[in-house]
C-alpha cells in the first residue's frame, strides 16, 4: 500500500503515472487452509463468506479493466482497493 503511495508520488506528471493497488482478502487456497477453517476467520467477514481464488481474479480484472484503466478513473492514483468481503470494517 505504502510502495503504491511513493510511485504515485515519484511518478506524478509522468506518461505512465502510478495507478493504484488491490488488495485481495483471504481466500480458499492451500497455504490458508489453516484461516478458511476456522470459524472465526468467517465472523471477521462481513459477508461471512471467504472467496475462492477465481472471483478474486474477476474482481480485480474488472476492476483494472473497467475503472482503473478507463476515463473514469483517471484521477486515482495511490490508493488501494481492497476486496476482501468486508474483512476489514471497523469492530
Amino acid at each position: 500500500m505504502q510502495l503504491a503511495r511513493n510511485l504515485a508520488v515519484g511518478m506524478a506528471g509522468s506518461k505512465h503515472p502510478c495507478k493504484t493497488c488491490i488488495a485481495p482478502g483471504w481466500c480458499v487456497l492451500i497455504f490458508a487452509r489453516c484461516t478458511w477453517e476456522n470459524p472465526e476467520t468467517l465472523r471477521v467477514s462481513c459477508l461471512k463468506l471467504i472467496s475462492v481464488a477465481d472471483e478474486l481474479v474477476n474482481q480485480m480484472r474488472l476492476l483494472g479493466r473497467n475503472y482503473l484503466a478507463s476515463a473514469a478513473g483517471s484521477f486515482t492514483t495511490g490508493q488501494t482497493i481492497v476486496v476482501d468481503g468486508g474483512g476489514t470494517k471497523a469492530s
